[in-house]
């Protein structure tokens, strides 16, 4: 399935590979990273390194970072979606330490459900933990311990584990997940990636104000986009 090989981009509603049509550029998905996923059944692996990794960093919702970075970085991605999980596990940590902690890059997630209930349930907690600002410890936890995509993996007892993990409020967790406020963040990522073009996961829109926004596709460097948005005036 992962093997780099027989990498794929992962499509909205369909099957075959296509070239994502955002604005700019567009560069070609690369090849998988090393990092593999841990458990869907006991504890979940990577609690320390998560909450390392985001410690006093602000959130607001699906934000993290300063919020007035110069460069904001927009994500979307399915839970199920194995690229999107090497992408979490082998190329966020370095992001989030070079540009996110020293403030200059927002993160913002833009959670996708197009793989079935797994990726349904996976993204509507992961909205219920945004409106307690902790959705990027969740989907961290959940990229570091993710499972086959549509083998139901993502049942209530996993989503809770990792919920534990992440810090949440989990009894509040599970009453808002399916909330009117939920809903609409979910709802606003299918309308933001319609509106960008998006056709494949992980996506990544890199802006800065009075640029064209560049859409870098795949479990590939974002270094080089990245430091192309903070150049110059």
């Amino acid at each position: 399935m992962q093997d780099i090989r027989r990498q794929r981009l992962w499509l909205l509603g369909a099957s075959a590979v296509v070239a994502a049509v955002i604005v700019a550029i567009v560069i070609a998905i690369g090849q998988a990273g090393g990092g593999t996923a841990g458990t869907t059944t006991g504890t979940p692996e990577g609690i320390a390194a998560t909450r390392a990794l985001f410690a006093g960093i602000p959130q607001r919702g699906v934000e993290l970072g300063a919020p007035r970075a110069p460069v904001t970085v927009t994500e979307f991605a399915d839970v199920q979606c194995p690229f999107c999980g090497q992408s979490a596990r082998d190329r966020l940590p370095a992001i989030v330490k070079r540009y996110v902690r020293p403030g200059r890059v927002t993160l913002v997630f833009r959670g996708l459900a197009f793989l079935g209930r797994d990726s349904l349930a996976g993204a509507q907690m992961a909205a219920a933990a945004a409106l307690q600002n902790r959705m990027w410890q969740f989907v961290d936890l959940v990229y570091r311990n993710q499972g086959e995509e549509r083998t139901g993996w993502v049942t209530d007892a996993y989503l809770r584990r990792v919920a534990v993990g992440a810090g949440l409020d989990v009894g509040r967790a599970f009453a808002q997940r399916r909330s009117a406020p939920a809903q609409a963040l979910l709802a606003q990522a299918k309308a933001e990636a319609r509106a960008a073009g998006v056709t494949s996961t992980p996506t990544f829109v890199i802006a800065r104000t009075g640029r064209a926004p560049v859409a870098v596709v795949g479990n590939v460097d974002l270094a080089g986009p990245i430091d192309e948005a903070l150049s110059g005036p």
